[in-house]
Order: structure tokens, then C-alpha cells, then sequence
């Protein structure tokens, strides 16, 4: 879809609500970080940008990647959002597969979900973590795509929540 497109539908919204009286209502739209572009982040509301690391073509540590993604939004922030509010509509990490350089195992998704966690706190983004359940429904994805839960498929934690309190 085009720029142009994606800013008519999005101000068509907002006058849709406004006419029902329902104003209050943000609207805006999800991007990943390098399309988002100043023209959409002004007729947004909110700038909700969807960023992950495990797909970047070198990995050197959770940190780093974690640090990458925070990067990104305050670049999101610094650059694009023209004072607007910045929310990580998704960030996560598999369990499973392979995207490349980065290791998708139990052990690099705890930490990357906990490392993020105590990122997005302390850099103030409110975020959106993906995802809850393992997709197993994704059939024919790569193994990857199937298996971000912090659940697995049978909704049994995958890990102690309680580790997500240590910052």
C-alpha cells in the first residue's frame, strides 16, 4: 500500500469517528521502523513501530540486540515521530528455527524478553510483546515464525514469569 493511501485511510478513520462522537479514540497505523516516515507519523496519533533484532544479519549478543531495537525506536522517536508518543506494536524472539546469525533457543528468548523488558522501562516505550501462544497453526512458515510464544501451543508457560521481575 501506498503512503499516500495509508494516510487517506487513517484520516478517513479518524473523521469516521468524530462524526460518531468517538474522537477520543487514537488512531493510527503499525509500521516497521524503516517504513515508518513523517508523513504517517503526522496524522497519527500514537507512532507504533514493530522492530525486531533477529532478523538483523549479525548478531553479537541478546544485549546487543536488545540495545539495537531500543536504539531504533529512540531513532523512531528522535527523527519521525514529531513529538508524538512512540509504542513497540511487536518486538519478541523464537525459540526455535533459524533466522541466520542469532541464537533462537528457550534461553536467548528469556533473555531477550527480560533484557527487553527492563529496556523499554527504563527508556519509557510502552510496548506490545510478541507474541502469547507459539503458532503452531502457522503451517508451511519456517519453525521460527511458529515458535515466539512466552506460551507454548498448549497455553503451558514456557518459562517462570517471575524472571521477568528482575531488572
Amino acid at each position: 500500500m501506498s503512503e499516500s493511501t495509508l494516510i487517506g485511510y487513517i484520516n478517513q478513520v479518524r473523521a469516521r469517528l468524530q462524526s460518531e462522537g468517538l474522537g477520543h479514540i487514537p488512531v493510527y497505523a503499525t509500521e516497521q521502523d524503516a517504513h515508518f516516515t513523517k508523513a504517517i507519523a503526522a496524522v497519527c496519533d500514537v507512532v507504533q513501530v514493530n522492530i525486531y533484532s533477529i532478523f538483523d544479519s549479525i548478531f553479537t549478543s541478546v544485549d546487543s540486540s536488545v540495545k539495537s531495537v531500543i536504539q531504533r525506536a529512540d531513532n523512531i522517536k528522535n527523527n519521525v515521530a514529531g513529538g508524538k508518543p512512540v509504542r513497540f506494536g511487536e518486538t519478541g524472539w523464537s525459540s526455535a528455527g533459524s533466522t541466520g546469525p542469532s541464537p533462537l533457543s528457550l534461553a536467548s528468548e528469556i533473555a531477550y524478553v527480560q533484557k527487553f523488558k527492563c529496556a523499554a522501562a527504563a527508556a519509557g516505550y510502552d510496548y506490545f510483546y510478541f507474541e502469547a501462544k507459539d503458532a503452531l497453526w502457522k503451517k508451511g512458515q519456517a519453525l521460527s515464525e511458529q515458535s515466539f510464544g512466552i506460551f507454548g501451543s498448549d497455553f503451558v508457560q514456557k518459562f517462570d514469569f517471575g524472571l521477568l521481575n528482575l531488572c
